[in-house]
């Protein structure tokens, strides 16, 4: 479990006329920019453990009193400061919808699943109309063909449960259709291995022969989609290889 938190607005209420505290403030904010996330972190863990599930929480808000705790150390307020914010997220995880996307907290199965939600919105073009996707904040000012390549990139190394996600609701044609042929190609060696780059050469003979035949037979319900997204299509299903 790893915890990640996109910004953090901190307010501190210190006694009139207590120069000690508000100097003690100044030391907080210092530590709670250098321990506090990982403070947050390990308390999640605690709590989480390996849970592969992905929550996206809109807002939390934790307050921590210190009266007559002035004493203690900056490392163990710390601590405790890392432990409530991570009650208060868990709570916001109790209390949110998975169906409802104006709630305070949006649940998938895993990154995979986040992220094919994410590319599936990017080809909607209503990613950016989603609270959730905070994550992909860096992606927002390219256009969308260098942004699908970008953020299948970043996750390489659950690109095959990606795709099988977008396979599955009918979403990888509509991926590869934005995707450049140099970006088609990339794509097919990350999920096959770098063996394999002469492998659809190889295939694509059988490949068109196969389309020529269903044109000869008129077996399209509409026009047929381009030579290269079909290709690229079948390639990315993970195809066992021809035994010749």
């Amino acid at each position: 479990m790893e915890g990640l938190i996109n910004h953090m607005h901190c307010r501190f209420h210190v006694l009139a006329g207590s120069d000690s505290a508000a100097a003690r403030v100044t030391r907080l904010e210092q530590a709670a920019q250098q321990h506090l996330a990982e403070s947050f972190d390990a308390a999640l863990q605690q709590a989480l453990g390996d849970d592969p599930a992905v929550y996206v929480v809109r807002r939390v808000e934790h307050r921590l009193a210190l009266a007559g705790d002035l004493a203690a150390s900056e490392s163990e307020i710390i601590r405790r400061w890392g432990e409530g914010l991570a009650r208060a997220v868990l709570r916001s995880l109790a209390d949110g919808s998975d169906d409802d996307r104006a709630a305070v907290c949006v649940r998938f199965t895993d990154q995979a699943d986040y992220v094919a939600q994410f590319v599936r919105d990017l080809l909607a073009g209503i990613a950016w109309e989603r609270w959730f996707y905070g994550a992909f904040a860096s992606l927002r000012p390219l256009e969308r063909a260098a942004a699908l390549r970008k953020v299948l990139e970043e996750h390489t190394q659950i690109l095959p449960d990606i795709l099988r996600g977008l396979y599955h609701d009918n979403t990888l044609d509509a991926l590869l259709a934005h995707l450049e042929v140099d970006d088609r190609r990339w794509l097919w060696l990350q999920v096959r291995g770098p063996s394999a780059e002469s492998l659809p050469q190889a295939a694509r003979s059988l490949f068109t022969a196969a389309l020529e035949l269903v044109d000869r037979l008129e077996g399209w319900s509409r026009g047929g989609p381009g030579m290269d997204i079909l290709f690229a299509s079948y390639l990315a299903t993970g195809p066992a290889p021809a035994d010749w």
